[in-house]
């Protein structure tokens, strides 16, 4: 049995700190959204890839969703999934 959770990749990019996802968000990923809101309060800018997002549930949704309206944070690069889910919730993009 394989256990996948969502985990960070972390690097620079000119002035900016990028984090890129890898595996599923959901409800099990609330840790790792709270770290980057904290590295958000302490660094100048924060991108969050999401290119390598494997699955999305509506608590994933509402996760990122939470994170885009921090002003120092940019989501960007959302996978197929990651597309799919927002237009299931008609979200149109962050």
């Amino acid at each position: 049995m394989t256990i996948d959770v969502l985990r960070v990749e972390w690097t620079s990019i000119s002035d900016a700190t990028a984090a890129i996802l890898v595996g599923p968000v959901d409800e099990s990923a609330v840790p790792v959204i709270v770290a980057i809101r904290k590295v958000a309060t302490e660094v100048p800018l924060v991108v969050i890839d999401l290119s390598r997002v494997t699955e999305i549930d509506q608590a994933g949704v509402v996760l990122l969703e939470g994170l885009s309206h921090i002003s120092n944070v940019g989501v960007v690069n959302p996978s197929d999934v990651v597309v799919d889910a927002l237009e299931k919730v008609g979200h149109l993009g962050f």
